[in-house]
């Protein structure tokens, strides 16, 4: 089964805010399981839910602890 790309869409959000300045993210290189990036933050007070990829799916095994 072939997986699409993670992205920006798939982070909790912290990429997302406005004081956020990514220098290197993992875009464009087809990982289907990871996403990094590189970032300068400015300090900021925020909550940020997790997002679906950082849960396993049901019946699939993680390399994290459950």
């Amino acid at each position: 089964m072939v997986s699409s790309e993670l992205g920006l869409r798939d982070t909790n959000g912290i990429l997302r805010q406005p004081s956020v300045r990514p220098e290197r993210t993992s875009a464009g290189l087809g990982w289907d399981r990871h996403y990094l990036s590189v970032q300068r933050e400015h300090a900021y007070r925020g909550s940020f839910e997790a997002a679906g990829t950082h849960l396993n799916r049901p019946g699939e095994s993680g390399d994290s602890c459950p």
